[in-house]
């Protein structure tokens, strides 16, 4: 059961050959294979393994049988079969580049606010009583390995597709600026109270 997050295509286009090739054994005859995204948050990875709903597919319907017996040994929630691994894939990655998507938004919303003088948290917090409204706050930018390399998981795929992706793409942008815009607006504040930033 492959669970890292990767290109989409990647178990059945590179490691399934691999793994024949290397065994000399034919995929879903010999052995099984299956893909089951990782959807654990660092500091959580026991309790979001057995708790959080869990998908998996399979190169065969048997080798999705036989991961999601095993996925149950851990699992205590739903385990969700999809149609094919492709689909579970191109899910969590898109489950990543939605955070980042989010994080790049209310950075948006936070240049808004502060440029017309109303607190971006107050604001936030407004808007989040609305049952279909979820905004993140904003903070230093997007942390850890996963989300920040996202974008670039479904990047290959989508030139090979010749379809754009635009928005994600600035979305990503603005992020990878975020700490120099943090330090950029630090400066200003530093220099608007008559000092340097580089000597604080």
């Amino acid at each position: 059961v492959i669970r890292s997050t990767v290109i989409p295509g990647t178990t059945e286009e590179i490691i399934l050959p691999a793994l024949e090739e290397e065994s000399h054994m034919k995929a879903g005859k010999d052995f099984f294979l299956a893909y089951s995204s990782e959807r654990i948050a660092e500091g959580k990875a026991f309790e979001e393994f057995a708790y959080m709903p869990t998908v998996v597919a399979g190169i065969n319907s048997e080798s999705a049988k036989r991961a999601k017996e095993l996925l149950s040994v851990v699992c205590k929630t739903e385990i969700i079969t999809a149609s094919c691994i492709k689909v579970v894939e191109t899910s969590k990655v898109f489950e990543n580049v939605q955070r980042d998507v989010n994080i790049a938004m209310v950075q948006e919303f936070a240049r808004f606010c502060e440029a017309i003088g109303i607190d971006t948290f107050e604001v936030v917090n407004v808007a989040n009583t609305h049952k279909r409204v979820k905004l993140l706050t904003p903070g230093p930018g997007v942390g850890g390995y996963c989300i920040p390399n996202a974008y670039y998981y479904i990047e290959p795929k989508a030139k090979e597709a010749g379809v754009s992706l635009d928005i994600l793409k600035l979305c990503r942008h603005k992020n990878e600026m975020l700490p120099e815009t943090i330090v950029d607006m630090l400066d200003g504040q530093a220099k608007s109270a008559g000092k340097e930033l580089k000597n604080m």
